[in-house]
């Protein structure tokens, strides 16, 4: 089956999602987006696209990726939602400026916390630090403070 013409639906999906997602007519509601964006100035998440085109969100959430992918809307950034005041991608008309062709992914958008990943200091690692900054507290801080930085970056 042509990927396109597949359902929008994962595998772990229960029978009625994916009896749901065979409804949905893809070509129709991407067009409805598109025509949304070009004839709206501006950034939208998908609550307000599907309010402006009279769809379901998730009939309008489950198109965005493959319009962005595509080059006909991008990413804008995060902005609050007027329905729940909660930030929310949103998107806008056109290729963004990081788009590459079809054939090239877009690049990920932070959407969430960043997680850090962070080794703890050893003891040995600590008197070391403690031993180059002698008897000076504020040596000491910097010399620590530099090292966590270091340890964040990667």
């Amino acid at each position: 089956m042509d990927s396109e013409l597949q359902p929008m639906a994962r595998a772990t999906d229960p029978f009625t999602s994916k009896q749901a997602a065979r409804t949905v007519n893809k070509d129709r509601v991407r067009r409805k987006i598109l025509h949304f964006l070009f004839e709206n100035d501006g950034a939208f998440n998908a609550w307000e696209i599907a309010q402006g085109i009279e769809e379901k969100e998730t009939s309008v959430s489950s198109q965005m990726h493959h319009l962005c992918d595509d080059g006909l809307a991008h990413e804008v950034g995060m902005a609050p939602s007027a329905e729940t005041g909660k930030d929310r991608i949103t998107y806008a008309h056109g290729p963004g400026p990081n788009w590459r062709g079809k054939q090239h992914r877009m690049p990920k958008v932070q959407t969430g916390p960043r997680k850090l990943k962070f080794k703890p200091f050893t003891e040995d690692e600590i008197v070391e630090m403690g031993k180059k900054a002698g008897k000076y507290a504020d040596i000491f801080t910097t010399l620590l403070n530099f090292e966590i930085e270091a340890r964040l970056r990667g």
